[in-house]
């Protein structure tokens, strides 16, 4: 809803060119919409997952470079407050059972594919 404010958090992050933050600020969103849409209605499933797999992982890497780094910023995962709680190992720790669930229905839906195939 803010993409300014969202576009800040980005920046924190310090991963990214100055040039490309805005265009990730405005996109990710609506990408993770869609691909949320596509998984609850089990449209295009199996890409839906292999992308929502790869948002995770790197979702993953930013938060692990953002503590190995030392800094001191809010994940930007649930709201764009400046003064939000600076829990970046929590949203670590709550990204990686996401991770684990999403790659087991990724493989179960491989796995029903090849077998609708035969």
């Amino acid at each position: 809803m803010y993409p300014s404010k969202f576009a800040e958090m980005v920046y924190h992050y310090k991963m990214l060119p100055d040039i490309l933050i805005h265009s990730v600020a405005l996109f990710l969103p609506w990408m993770e919409l869609i691909i949320g849409l596509l998984l609850i209605l089990g449209i295009w499933e199996q890409w839906a997952l292999i992308i929502y797999n790869g948002l995770i992982v790197v979702f993953m890497i930013g938060l692990s470079s953002a503590l190995i780094r030392g800094l001191d910023i809010h994940c930007g995962c649930f709201t764009v407050d400046p003064n939000a709680e600076k829990e970046l190992l929590m949203s670590l720790l709550r990204d990686i059972p996401l991770f684990i669930i999403s790659m087991g229905c990724l493989f179960i839906s491989i796995k029903n594919r090849k077998k609708a195939k035969i």
